[in-house]
């Protein structure tokens, strides 16, 4: 790769990204300050899924389990599995 840009994902995010995931079936996975976790489809860049709870703070970590299962920490200092 010559370290040129690959591809763009927009949308989703209405405040700063804290946190990126990456699993092995080609999702993406990022948290913001809004609370907000966005899938996404990493070759294509389509957002595929937004997941959200009421109370959550702003997403502080993403950890993806067996390609299954997300589990996230946010400001309400909980951890949370997806």
């Amino acid at each position: 790769h010559n370290g040129s840009l690959v591809r763009y994902f927009s949308g989703g995010h209405t405040s700063p990204i804290f946190s990126l995931g990456l699993a092995s079936n080609g999702t993406l996975v990022s948290g913001g300050t809004n609370g907000l976790i966005v899938l996404w489809d990493l070759y294509t860049g389509e957002l595929t899924r937004t997941l959200t709870e009421t109370g959550m703070g702003s997403v502080l970590n993403l950890l993806l389990l067996n390609n299954e299962y997300l589990a996230s920490s946010d400001e309400s200092n909980r951890i949370r599995i997806w």
